[in-house]
Order: structure tokens, then sequence, then C-alpha cells
């Protein structure tokens, strides 16, 4: 219904499109996902070819084009948690065993204790195909059960979890439900499981003779075949349970080492709200009196301790990273020199609980004077090691005008919680 061109969006987006724009396309009839790719890295090299021409940073050189089929959707979140979901389908593979594993010890030994009765059905004149029937029926009955409550668990357990990722900061949005490949599979194994052990114990009994099991006790009957088979099982029970246990526990380890890891900031006590008033019309002069005006009844409320206005909050990843030019610093040949960057109002390392270390905060007096900046820790300790960056200024590339470094506060964490703290401005 409507289309928006790219020049009538935000300058900030429109300057910079090539780099946030996700590009879909719709091959012709007979073209192979393989050409494509070809096609689209040969134009690819061009624009890097050309990028390279303006752009300082080296690394250009090393961009690549990934061209996927998009029939199951596009999403970062197969990235994220490809090799998370790999991990869990292979503990769930592991449990499937030691199950698999249980119930075959369950219905062998079933199967032993019930060879003086099916031994006592023969001498009566049972036939073979009424005992197999018999016991088919029971196995299937308890195979069909158990893939019965397993599809069920299937439903409700995929649309709880879609239901706790939905509920999220991130706001995703995800359809899914159990695959008609691994239903089929999992019917297949239970009808499979259901008839070898069906047949198992039956058979066995009609390869021995009727009088020798009505003589014997189960265990004496048994083979040595079939008692090397049960150890085996148990076996590999033990080992399935063992390695289980080791991942389970590694992995609550280390959802204990990342509850407890310093974000930099303090995540208890604050409330988020998000808003956008620029996109209302409101100018640069009459924006930040809006703000102001809101801050101070914000603040205002009672149970507020402090309020502030940020472009970017902590773990909500990394807004913007631009090259620049540190005074003092001198840049070797190749080296990165971007940085990230965010926009805050005075109060926003007090709101969070990042500490000051050095400096001061922003205040309202800062607004019209010439432009300044608070940085962190790491920028500090890789451009200025033991020095004092206070007084200092940083230029990024096609600003005209230097930001004078008059603060240095702690560290946070600002996308992922393993990573390393970026330099932030």
């Amino acid at each position: 219904d409507l289309w928006l061109p790219l020049t009538a969006q935000h300058p900030r987006f429109a300057t910079t499109a090539r780099y946030w724009l996700k590009l879909a396309a719709r091959l012709k009839p007979g073209v192979s996902i393989e050409r494509t790719r070809a096609e689209m890295a040969v134009l690819f090299q061009w624009f890097v070819e050309d990028e390279f021409k303006t752009n300082d940073d080296r690394t250009v050189r090393d961009w690549r084009m990934e061209v996927q089929p998009a029939g199951a959707g596009l999403s970062s979140l197969r990235d994220r948690f490809g090799k998370p979901a790999l991990v869990l389908m292979t503990v769930v593979a592991l449990l499937l065993l030691i199950a698999c594993a249980n119930m075959a010890n369950l219905l062998l030994a079933r199967g032993a204790a019930r060879q003086r009765e099916m031994a006592v059905r023969v001498s009566l004149g049972a036939g073979r195909f009424r005992l197999l029937r018999q016991g088919l029926t029971e196995s299937l009955l308890l195979a069909a059960s158990g893939g019965l409550l397993g599809i069920l668990l299937a439903y409700w357990g995929t649309g709880v979890l879609v239901r706790i990722m939905e509920s999220g900061r991130l706001r995703i949005q995800l359809q899914a439900g159990p695959d008609l490949v691994v239903l089929l599979f999992t019917a297949g194994i239970a009808v499979v499981t259901g008839v070898l052990f069906g047949l198992a114990p039956t058979w066995q009994t009609f390869r021995s003779a009727p009088a020798s099991s009505l003589r014997e006790t189960a265990w004496a009957g048994d083979t040595r075949l079939r008692r090397l088979f049960g150890k085996s099982l148990v076996v590999a029970q033990v080992a399935f349970s063992v390695a289980l246990l080791s991942a389970a526990s590694l992995f609550v380890r280390h959802l204990s080492n990342l509850e407890h890891i310093d974000l930099g900031f303090h995540r208890d006590h604050v409330l988020l709200v998000e808003l956008n008033a620029a996109s209302s019309g409101y100018d640069r002069e009459r924006l930040s009196r809006a703000y102001q005006e809101l801050l101070g009844r914000l603040e205002s409320i009672p149970g507020v301790r402090s309020a502030t206005i940020s472009g970017y909050f902590p773990m909500a990843g990394v807004g913007a990273m631009r090259p620049a030019t540190v005074e003092g610093y001198q840049a070797k040949p190749g080296e990165r020199r971007f940085l990230s960057e965010n926009w805050v109002a005075p109060r926003y390392f007090e709101t969070f609980g990042i500490p000051l270390l050095m400096g001061r905060d922003f205040s309202l007096q800062d607004q019209g004077r010439p432009r300044v900046a608070i940085v962190n820790q790491t920028l500090v300790r890789y451009f200025f090691g033991s020095g004092n960056p206070i007084g200092r200024h940083i230029t990024f590339d096609g600003d005209s005008q230097p930001f004078e470094i008059v603060g240095v506060v702690g560290d946070a964490k600002s996308g992922d919680m393993r990573e390393r703290a970026l330099r932030f401005v």
C-alpha cells in the first residue's frame, strides 16, 4: 500500500543504506542457487573493489556475500541459535537412547519372566500365530502409547518454548511446530521397537522346548548370548547416563557463570521505555525541550530515583561504529580505528549504575557549547594506556568538529554477555 523511497528516509539511514538494506530476489525458472552464487560473487567483488578506493579499512577486502535459500525465511535466529539447537538435539538423542535401553531391559526381563507362562500356553495347544499376535499387541500398544504421548508433549513443549522466546526484549515472532519428517521418524521408531521387542520373547519360547522351560527357572533358561545382550544394554545405559550427566553439569555451570557475570551495570529495578518523538515532526529545538520536560516529569514520579534518555541501552547491541582519530595517538598502517558510539542524556550512568571513574557527567549546560564526550575504560587503555584522557579530543571521520573527553566510565556489556568490552564513546 505504501512505498517509501530511500531518499525520503531519515538522513542517518539514507546515507548508509547499503549497510542495512536486506536484499531478496526471486530466481527465474531453471536458475539454480549455485549459478546465482557464482554470479553474485563476481558482482560483489566489483563492489568491494569500488568500496576499497574510498574506505581506509583494509578488512574491506575480506568481505563476503552469502546467498542462501529463503524458503524457510530469513532471520538471524538461525545463526544465533543453530549451534545451541544442535547441542540440545544431541542431549535429547542421548536421553532417547537411555530411555530405549531402559525399556529394552524391562521388556526382555518381562519376556524372560513370562517364559514359563508361554510354555504352559504352548503345552495346552496355543498356536504360534496366536502367541505372536498377543506379544505384538501388547508391545505395539505400549509403543503407540509412548509415541502418542511424545507427540502431545512435542506440541505442548513447542508452544511453551515459542511463548518464552517471544516474551523477551527482542520481540521476535516465531512460527514453530513439530516437523512432519520428525513425526514420521517417531512413528516409525515406535512401530519398529514394538515389533522387535514384541517378537523377541515369543520367538525365544518357540526355540526352547516347553518341557525344559517348565522345569528350569527363567535365569537358568537364559542363553549366554541373551545374558551378554542384557549386560550390554546395562553398560550402554550407564555410559549414556554418565555422558548426559556430564553435559548437563557443564551446562548448569555455564548458566551459573552467565548469571553471575559482571555486566558493568545494574540490571535490577530498571524500567525501559522506547519512544521516538523525532518521527512526530519535532525539530531539533522542540525535541530537546520535549525530552527535558519528559525527564522532569519522570523524575517527579514517586519511587523513581533517576531518569535518562539514550539512543541505545546496555545489552541492546551497538548502535553505530565509525572510524575516528584520537588526539595524541598515532594509528598504525591498516589499523581499525572504529569506535562504538551512543548518544545519552545526563544521569545516564547514574541510572544504569555504571561507575564514573574520572571527570564529570554530562549536564544540560553542555548544549550550545563545544561538543563533549565520555569514554569507557577499554578505550582509555587502548589509546592512552596509563595516561590522562581528560581534555583530549576525538574526531569521527566526516565530522568537522571534535569531541572533548570530559569523563571516563567503567565498561558495560553492549550486546553479548560473553563478548569483550568495545571501545565506546
